[in-house]
């Protein structure tokens, strides 16, 4: 006498231990960072990286590598070399339609704004600055051909970093 399993039970006892797998892999694997980029340094979070870039020499750059660890590369911006509200916020815009950097903490009316690039993209650090000191250069030049009115309708439309009273 054989035991036969007819197709779609099967395929019912798989489609189960399947989601049975997830449920418990999924929580197991997903955790919230709350503001750390883990790499092998157990300890890296905004304020760790707002001190390596209080402590960096950007000399003429806008943007410095900060940091580097095993999965992670750390630039910040000197925002001191954006002065004015639209220069922050257009650069902004730019850093946010590349696909190579990816924004961890912009608080524009800080020192500084943080970026990490993921090390697996093999970008040199030099090609990071270029690309950060370019998005720079763009937003002086749009602002140039900006009358006052004109700057402040932009804001107007693109300032989400209004703090709503």
């Amino acid at each position: 006498m054989y035991f036969t399993v007819k197709p779609n039970v099967m395929a019912n006892r798989a489609a189960k231990y399947f989601l049975l797998v997830q449920m418990f892999l999924i929580p197991f694997f997903a955790f919230n960072q709350n503001g750390h980029y883990l790499g092998k340094e157990k300890n890296i979070d905004n304020n760790f990286l707002l001190k390596k870039a209080g402590n960096t020499n950007f000399n003429n750059n806008p943007a410095a590598l900060i940091f580097k660890d095993i999965k992670n590369s750390y630039y910040a911006v000197d925002l001191s070399k954006l002065p004015s509200r639209y220069e922050k916020i257009r650069f902004l815009e730019y850093t946010y339609n590349s696909k190579e950097l990816t924004n961890i903490y912009n608080d524009i009316n800080g020192k500084y704004i943080l970026f990490l690039v993921d090390n697996s993209l093999n970008i040199a650090p030099s090609r990071i600055t270029d690309i950060l000191s370019g998005f720079k250069s763009e937003t002086e030049k749009e602002l140039k051909g900006m009358n006052e009115q004109e700057v402040k309708t932009w804001l107007k439309e693109h300032d989400k970093y209004i703090k709503k009273q």
